[in-house]
């Protein structure tokens, strides 16, 4: 997916264009979910741990500016990739992959800083 394929973001989630040009939904409550499953299985964490963690997690995607290309990936099923390939004449990747981060966070939700 590229970034000009968003449709629009709101608290509940993300609309984009398919490469079919169908749109599309990444359901936010979902993705935190799976992050939160990720967390309990890499980190063996206890009953209580995981259901604290639903409480409190807000975590719907992976990011990493330092990537080549740069990238925020959705947990969704199957994950969605926005890729931000770097440019030799631009700062707009850089601002595009600033504004959808903060885009996520005005949303109320938060992507996890793999960089």
């Amino acid at each position: 997916m590229k970034y000009k394929d968003i449709v629009r973001i709101n608290e509940k989630g993300i609309f984009y264009k398919s490469e079919e040009r169908v749109e599309r939904f990444i359901d936010f409550e979902s993705c935190k979910n799976r992050f939160v499953d990720q967390m309990a299985e890499q980190n063996q964490l206890s009953l209580e741990a995981v259901n604290e963690l639903k409480l409190q997690s807000k975590t719907i995607a992976w990011r990493d500016i330092t990537a080549k290309p740069m990238y925020i990936e959705f947990l969704s099923d199957p994950p969605v990739k926005i890729e931000f390939p770097r440019t030799i004449f631009g700062y707009k990747p850089y601002r595009n992959f600033s504004k959808l981060k903060q885009d996520i966070h005005d949303a109320g939700w938060a992507t996890f800083d793999l960089s």
